[in-house]
């Protein structure tokens, strides 16, 4: 998690990240403050996550948060 700080000191919006379900998980608690349920991610889903006005990360895409696609 280290790395995070150049990520969110560059204002970037939204990052792609293809990693481990594990790591997903720690790096969504890590954004947005809250574990994702037991269950999530899907093995093999795409998870994304979008830097909101005020600067909180939030799961999802604003406007936009279909079911994840499972292969």
């Amino acid at each position: 998690l280290a790395s995070f700080g150049s990520i969110e000191a560059s204002g970037a919006r939204n990052v792609l990240f293809v990693i481990h379900k594990g790591v997903i998980r720690v790096i969504a608690e890590h954004l947005s403050g809250t574990p994702l349920p037991r269950d999530q991610p899907a093995l093999g889903a795409s998870v994304s996550f979008t830097r909101a006005a005020g600067g909180a990360w939030q799961s999802g895409r604003p406007g936009s948060d279909p079911e994840a696609l499972v292969a």
